[in-house]
């Protein structure tokens, strides 16, 4: 019985984050493939373009973190449940959920402090600038 449940947590450890990430991939991608990453064309492309693919890539990435932070979550929670007698699993299950978690929270903290920041360096009023964190580039 022990080697079945030791496959199974294998092969599970190895599959499932395949499937979930492909998953989140074909859900996420997809629109803004279709809205285009890439904001200029050619040799228009100027320094604001450059700015405006960073903020794209960062709004994916800040899209991303919560499923991937779920399929953390979710990998360390079959580690505990089939961790059985050994310490060593449930350690490594705990110290997956802890530091996801603790990533998620240093990810929406360090965005927090710059919003922040942008808001009092503006007057103490989100009124008073337009939103930081879009960037558009005239035609």
């Amino acid at each position: 019985m022990k080697p079945l449940l030791s496959y199974i947590l294998h092969t599970t450890y190895r599959i499932l984050p395949i499937i979930l990430l492909s998953t989140f991939y074909l859900l996420l991608a997809t629109p803004a493939q279709g809205a285009g990453i890439v904001p200029c064309e050619g040799l228009a492309c100027t320094w604001c373009h450059l700015i405006e693919l960073g903020d794209k890539i960062v709004d994916f990435l800040m899209k991303t973190a919560i499923p991937i932070v779920t399929i953390f979550f979710i990998i360390g929670g079959f580690y505990i449940m089939f961790a059985g007698s050994s310490t060593n699993n449930y350690a490594k299950g705990m110290d997956i959920i802890k530091s996801s978690a603790v990533g998620l929270i240093i990810l929406m903290t360090a965005w927090a402090i710059i919003n922040l920041l942008f808001e009092l360096l503006a007057g103490g009023s989100a009124a008073n600038i337009s939103p930081w964190n879009i960037v558009q580039c005239s035609p």
